[in-house]
């Protein structure tokens, strides 16, 4: 999350005023902090490097160094000594609502059961012209949360008839080293987005608050399927149809060689060439 809360602010966004989702910890040291400055090219004096690491493990130094003014946190409980206490399953504080330049959501809403009225919550706090900064378990997390997200929830949800756009979806598995994979909007693409792989990953979103609207006044629908609708074609892949001759032999094969093949598979789907591997820090 460091790289990419670093990488925001070289693309312009602010942490004048910045609340977290959960009282956050740094989870990476001194050596990781300096390679993410310098791919960045994003200079931080060594004092607010040295306080990051120096303090009580708690992130607030670390927005501090790229600019924060103000830090606020909010969590259902008082264990980690959050500024506000509040359950994110039901509306959020008038007295938070438009007043942050950064609401940075460290993998927090999936753990929410009304998510729909958590990111709400979070959407609602970003100050016009603010920044929402989330990262989300996409793929290999079962039983993290209770969710698991997609691109296309990601447009969805940031989108103009929200207020927002959704300015980069990443796609990143949880290893180290591992690409920053942007991922497209369905809707522009025109078909749908999809990952798989064998190790957990990550979705991140920068979405940036351009009007203030009446959030979800209509709730999302997947783009396909509303094409398909205004349409009237329905959608041909869904349409009964009866098995092919190749999926008919490899119905018929030995449970080792079916998996065998179910493994290539897995393999070029994972090299979808919609998501295409960038420089997070020049993308």
């Amino acid at each position: 999350m460091a790289a990419f809360l670093v990488a925001a602010s070289r693309a312009g966004v602010r942490y004048d005023r910045t609340i977290t989702i959960g009282r956050q910890s740094v989870n990476f040291g001194p050596g990781s902090l300096r390679s993410i400055l310098t791919n960045a090219g994003v200079a931080v004096p060594r004092e607010a490097q040295a306080a990051i690491f120096s303090g009580d493990g708690y992130a607030e130094p670390f927005f501090r160094a790229l600019g924060a003014e103000h830090i606020d946190s909010v969590d259902n409980s008082t264990y980690e000594n959050a500024s506000h206490v509040a359950d994110l399953n039901l509306p959020v504080d008038a007295a938070l609502k438009s007043s942050y330049s950064a609401v940075v959501d460290s993998g927090s809403t999936e753990h929410v059961f009304n998510y729909p009225q958590a990111i709400k919550n979070c959407m609602e706090m970003v100050a016009p012209g603010g920044h929402y900064l989330g990262i989300v378990p996409a793929n290999n997390l079962c039983g993290h949360g209770f969710y698991q997200f997609s691109p296309e929830a990601m447009y969805r949800i940031f989108c103009e008839e929200n207020g927002f756009i959704a300015e980069r979806v990443y796609i990143v598995e949880q290893v180290p080293g591992a690409r920053w994979l942007r991922a497209p909007d369905p809707r522009t693409v025109r078909q749908r987005v999809e990952y798989s792989g064998t190790r957990a990953a990550y979705i991140y979103v920068r979405a940036k608050r351009v009007s203030t609207v009446p959030i979800f006044a209509t709730y999302p629908q997947q783009s396909d399927y509303v094409e398909h609708w205004s349409s009237g074609e329905g959608d041909d892949r869904r349409r009964s149809k009866p098995a092919g001759r190749l999926r008919n032999i490899v119905g018929g094969l030995p449970a080792p060689v079916k998996r065998a093949i179910s493994n290539l598979a897995l393999l070029g789907r994972r090299r979808n060439a919609l998501l295409a591997p960038v420089d997070l820090f020049t993308d």
